[in-house]
């Protein structure tokens, strides 16, 4: 945890500069002015053997509390990467909200994606 908490103050305290990522690394979505970010490529994690364990446990606990589905839209399993970056520089004590992207293996059915959020229609008409 002190890892984790330490890495995260790492990469919060730390401007990072993308030249030209690699398409599909994640990052290509992150404005080169971006502040920081976070990129996790869930789908190797859910594959990996030695979290087995992890995802029955995590399958026990959707069966009790409710699915992931029900609250993203997406099965955990479909779930491909998981991006989080800060659009600017934190100013005194205004931290600008971290934006997240979902990228999914596979096609995902954007109505249940919306019901799921309880996303509102905006008003910007455009």
């Amino acid at each position: 945890m002190r890892f984790l908490t330490l890495l995260t103050a790492i990469v919060l305290a730390t401007p990072l500069i993308a030249a030209d990522p690699p398409k599909g690394s994640g990052v290509d979505i992150v404005p080169t002015n971006a502040f920081g970010f976070i990129t996790v490529r869930v789908s190797d994690l859910h594959d990996m053997e030695s979290l087995k364990p992890l995802r029955e446990a995590i399958g026990r606990l959707e069966k009790s509390q409710g699915s992931i589905e029900g609250v993203i839209g997406v099965p955990l399993a479909d779930i491909d990467r998981v991006t989080v970056f800060w659009p600017g520089l934190p100013t005194g004590d205004a931290i600008e909200s971290p934006i997240f992207v979902v990228s999914t293996r596979q096609p995902f059915n954007e109505a249940k994606v919306l019901k799921a959020l309880k996303a509102m229609p905006s008003d910007s008409g455009g």
